[in-house]
Order: structure tokens, then C-alpha cells, then sequence
């Protein structure tokens, strides 16, 4: 508690008067808001620390960023991009209806924001009155989904005479079938939860349930959620999205300043998580920790740091403080501990908004390591890119390119994503953690959005080229060269419902396909 005075004290008088509203549930964590505020900042009308803290953020912190872009944007005479924010902000609001305290604060239809009194008067307002606050909204989908030919990361094996071998991939068996899913959203003063559940012909499965806390400067949240952090998006290196984590975490998401000359550095923001994984080869429950740290000494500059190790395990080595020191500190093979005890994957992101010749721009990149040591320097994993935001002539639309390389294993280093005795590597149950070429090899992308305010039609996807080498996770059944893409849409049907959709297509030259759809409504049926 000391702590969090501490860092409350640190805050800037407006993060302290967000801090103190009333909480709501997380965004979703594969939800289209994450990629329109990374291209807000990308066109630098939100900090860009802001847009690439740990993902999923609380809605009312989204919401507030999106509203925030859009006044800045029309103050600046950028009509293009305060209609794109705006836009935003109303879908955001149709699917995930704020509770009155946080209407109050902001008018994001309008475009404006309320003065920094009638701000803070209203957070207070809304603070004072918590207790007769309830915030209840329910959400219903119902569609199909389908796949064919998918591959899922296989188990590495003991080899007599030759040590830990990986015998590649496992195949998916195809499915079509409906899906069907429901989550209730509550908030009540400081605290939020969220209940989900999603059925389908293969399985019946909890999605997103947790409970949360916002309590000064920090966000604490204890159930099932996902949890990813990078500058490249959806395909980071340590922690892509698309997995749910069992277990509990905090993060710090308008960040806090150091003192003295550090504070030159700008706000510090941070993000920790622990969870319970099912197992990885012989070994059940193992844990898993991540964590975020980024500072950002401009606006319009992210620095991060990430970080993530799956260790322990039921007949796996100990878990006691000295191992799990030893394991931050990076020894992965010492008295008392042997390597078997963990998987780590690290990596450094940095993302720049610039300008050139009046046309936004972003600069991105991630340098990653699997395992510690020197695989930072022998073995790297990188990601490099560059996005126009807003496309002169046409700025709904935005372009990117992407280039990923994944080096081959040496020096005593481990193949990306593999790991011996942690016999299913760097995945959940054969689901990728990190990123989704699996490793060994590289590839080109071609990203793009098309965003249209006024229709409310949400549209991204990408088209590449992926190589894929004898070490990557899915060689050898998909060893060689292949081309793909991903579509993603998001329609509106009537008020507080829209239709969403994803494909994606890949095919191989030695003459393999797989592709996996979904298609869904989704209805907001009440609030408050």
C-alpha cells in the first residue's frame, strides 16, 4: 500500500483524477481498439507510450485516449484524422456503453472534451456517488466458425545417444461447426468483472473471467485474461496475441515519473502477470510469469522492454526463491539449477512517430532472444517496420510494411520457440506464445487498415510471405516458402450490434493449404 501512495504521489494531477473513476472491465483482448489506437499514435495524436502499454487497457482508459485524439486533431486543423477518432470513439461507445460517470467526463460524438475542472468535478462526482453505481451490460455472438489443415506445435523427445529431438509439428483435425458465446460485464466503484463462455461443436470453454480492482495508480486483475505486450501488435515476439492466461497481474497504465535527472526518461509504465499453465510435455501446471516495462522520453517515442519465462512444473526441479532468483537474473544453468527449470524469451521494442515532408510516418522495430545469455547477439529474433497512417489522398486508408528474421540455433543456444525437457517450447498446448511464423526463417509483410468514419466499417488484414527453415516450429511439414494473408472486418448491423469476421488463407509451394474463418453477430443487449 506504501508503494502505491508513493507512486500516486508521482502522478500528474490529471492521470490522478483518471485513476480515481470509477473502474470498468479490460477492452477485449483481441479487440480492433488495440490497432486503432496503435495507428492514432502512429499518425501522433496519441502517446505513443500510452497506445503500446501491456494489452488489453480498461475501456474507460481507451476511451479516454480515443476522445483525447480527437480533440487534439481538430484543434490542429486535422479534420482527416479528428473524423477517424471520432469514429472510434462512437463505435467503441456502441459496443461497450460507458457508465454515467464516464460519459460525463468527455463528449466523444461531439469531438470535445470537457474542461480540466468540469473533469475533475466529475471524477470526483463520480467518486462520491460509487457506491450507487452499477454498471451492467450483457453481450451475445452467435455464428460459425471452420478450419482445415491447421498445424499446432508438436512435443520435443529423449533420443538415447542424441539428447532432445523435435519430430515437428501436429496436425489439427478440420472442423466447422456454430459457435455461440455470452459475457456479462459488471463494475461497481473500484472494482470490475467480466464473465464469459464460448461454445462451439469441438468444446465448451471459459473465455475471459476475472475479477479486477483499480485502485490509485494501479490496475489488478485476478481470473482469466489475455495479456500480450510489443511494439509490432498482434505478432510480438515474446507474447503475440490469442492466448488466456489462469492467474493474476497488475500494471501501472498511466505511468509515473523517476525523480531527479531519470525523470527525463518521461513516464515509467509497467506490467506484470503470473499464471498457471495446463502443462508443457511431462510436466503439469507449470508457471509463467511476463512482464512489460516502457519508458517513453517523448510523446511520440516508446521505449519497452519485455520479458516472459515458463518454469516449474510437477517433477520438474523446485520452485524456491533461489531458483526463481536465479532465473531472473538470467543463470539458466547453475548449482541448483539446472535449464530444464525454465524457457525464457526477452526482447526490446521500440516504436517512433515522425514526419516526412507533412506525412505521418511510424518506425517500429523488436530485437528478441530465446533463452538468455549471448542469444541476444547469436541467435537474435527481429522485427522491422514502417506504416503510414493516414495515406495522403486517401486517409482512411493505412499501409505498413514488415520484414521478421528468425536466426539458427548456435553457441549453445536452443532453435526459437523449442525447448527440451519444457517439451512443448514456447506454445500453449501447440498454440504459438510469440510469434506465429514459429521461429527459424523470416518473412515480408504487406499491412494494411481501411477505417471509414461515418459507416462504421473497421476493416485490416495482411498479405505475406513466409520462408520457414529446417528449426522453425512447424517444419518439417511446412519447411519452404508459402504465401498467405488475414482479413479482418468489423460491420454494423443496427444499434449496439455488428457483424465480425476473419479469414486467413496460407499455402505452401510444395502444394499444402490451410485456412481457418470465423463469422459471428455480436448484440450488446443493456447497461446500467
Amino acid at each position: 500500500m506504501a508503494a502505491a501512495v508513493l507512486v500516486t504521489a508521482a502522478l500528474p494531477a490529471r492521470a490522478q483524477d483518471a485513476a480515481s473513476a470509477a473502474a470498468e472491465p479490460f477492452a477485449p483482448h483481441d479487440h480492433w481498439s488495440r490497432a486503432a489506437l496503435r495507428r492514432l499514435a502512429a499518425a501522433g495524436w496519441v502517446d505513443a507510450g500510452a497506445a503500446l502499454a501491456a494489452w488489453p487497457l480498461r475501456r474507460s482508459r481507451v476511451r479516454r485516449l480515443f476522445s483525447t485524439a480527437a480533440v487534439a486533431a481538430e484543434r490542429r486543423g486535422a479534420v482527416a484524422a479528428a473524423r477517424l477518432a471520432r469514429a472510434y470513439a462512437e463505435r467503441f461507445d456502441d459496443e461497450f456503453p460507458p457508465p454515467a460517470s464516464a460519459a460525463s467526463a468527455a463528449d466523444p460524438v461531439a469531438g470535445r472534451a470537457a474542461p480540466a475542472a468540469e473533469r475533475r468535478a466529475a471524477s470526483a462526482e463520480g467518486t462520491a456517488s460509487m457506491p450507487d453505481r452499477l454498471y451492467a451490460a450483457l453481450r451475445v455472438q452467435g455464428g460459425l466458425t471452420a478450419h482445415e489443415n491447421i498445424m499446432r506445435g508438436g512435443a520435443s523427445v529423449w533420443v538415447e545417444g542424441v539428447g532432445w529431438v523435435y519430430p515437428g509439428p501436429v496436425a489439427v483435425a478440420d472442423a466447422s461447426s456454430g459457435v455461440a458465446a455470452a459475457a456479462m460485464d459488471l463494475a461497481f466503484g473500484g472494482l470490475a468483472a467480466s464473465v464469459s463462455g464460448r461454445w462451439s461443436a469441438e468444446r465448451l470453454e471459459a473465455g475471459e473471467s476475472y475479477l479486477s480492482l483499480a485502485t490509485g495508480p494501479l490496475d489488478l486483475w485476478l481470473g482469466r485474461r489475455g495479456w500480450s505486450a510489443g511494439a509490432a501488435g498482434r505478432d510480438a515476439i515474446v507474447l503475440a496475441e490469442g492466448t488466456l492466461f489462469d492467474g493474476g497481474g497488475l500494471a501501472i497504465p498511466e505511468g509515473f515519473r523517476l525523480p531527479g535527472p531519470l525523470a527525463s526518461l518521461g513516464p515509467v509504465r509497467a506490467a506484470v502477470m503470473l499464471a498457471r499453465m495446463e502443462r508443457s510435455g511431462p510436466y503439469a501446471h507449470p508457471l509463467f510469469w511476463a512482464a512489460r516495462l516502457s519508458i517513453s522520453p517523448h510523446r511520440s517515442l516508446s521505449i519497452g522492454f519485455n520479458r516472459a519465462s515458463l518454469f516449474g512444473g510437477e517433477g520438474n526441479g523446485r520452485i524456491t526463491p533461489r531458483t526463481v532468483l536465479l532465473m531472473l537474473l538470467g543463470f539458466t544453468d547453475t548449482e541448483g539449477k539446472a535449464s530444464a527449470f525454465e524457457n525464457q524469451v526477452a526482447s526490446v521494442d521500440l516504436f517512433w512517430h515522425t514526419a516526412a515532408w507533412g506525412v505521418p510516418l511510424a518506425l517500429y522495430g523488436e530485437w528478441g532472444f530465446d533463452d538468455m545469455g549471448f542469444a541476444w547477439t547469436h541467435v537474435p529474433g527481429i522485427v522491422l517496420g514502417a506504416e503510414l497512417p493516414l495515406v495522403p489522398g486517401v486517409p482512411a486508408l493505412a499501409l505498413g510494411v514488415e520484414r521478421v528474421h528468425f536466426d539458427r540455433s548456435c553457441c549453445g543456444n536452443p532453435p526459437w520457440y523449442q525447448h527440451g525437457p519444457l517439451a512443448e517450447g514456447w506454445t500453449d498446448r501447440g498454440r504459438p506464445l510469440g510469434h506465429p511464423l514459429g521461429g527459424h526463417g523470416h518473412a515480408t509483410a504487406l499491412r494494411w487498415r481501411l477505417d471509414l468514419p461515418g459507416t462504421g466499417i473497421l476493416a485490416g488484414g495482411r498479405l505475406f510471405r513466409r520462408v520457414r527453415h529446417e528449426e522453425n516450429l512447424f517444419a518439417p511439414a511446412r519447411r519452404g516458402t508459402s504465401h498467405g494473408g488475414t482479413l479482418r472486418w468489423r460491420l454494423p448491423a443496427a444499434r449496439r450490434a455488428h457483424l465480425d469476421g476473419r479469414l486467413e488463407v496460407e499455402h505452401g509451394r510444395t502444394g499444402w493449404w490451410q485456412w481457418s474463418a470465423r463469422l459471428a453477430t455480436e448484440l450488446t443487449l443493456g447497461s446500467r
